[in-house]
């Protein structure tokens, strides 16, 4: 049996070491968001949800996230990585002026 942790506290604070924003939000707002039909439900810690932004993108943190750190081994910093990488893809499309 393997047992694996992770200290959120400790991530959290290498996203913000890594240029990226990261807001904790009103145990109201994440019930709020997570009634939302549109939305899957986010993942929560102390009953609050997680929003990261990097370059004006913003995400909610879910479990996807985290069952790739835990079953597919996914080093938390490139977690990080993997978030980035998405939200620069996402930014750059958003700032063509195709859109």
């Amino acid at each position: 049996m393997i047992y694996m942790s992770l200290d959120i506290d400790k991530w959290l604070k290498m996203f913000e070491d890594n240029e990226e924003k990261v807001a904790i939000l009103s145990k109201k707002q994440t019930a709020r968001f997570n009634t939302t039909q549109v939305h899957s439900k986010v993942f929560e810690h102390k009953g609050q949800a997680i929003e990261i932004e990097y370059k004006n993108v913003k995400q909610m943190l879910s479990g996807g996230i985290f069952e790739r750190m835990f079953n597919q081994f996914l080093r938390p910093s490139l977690a990080i990585e993997f978030f980035k990488y998405g939200h620069d893809k996402v930014g750059t499309f958003l700032e063509s002026p195709f859109v």
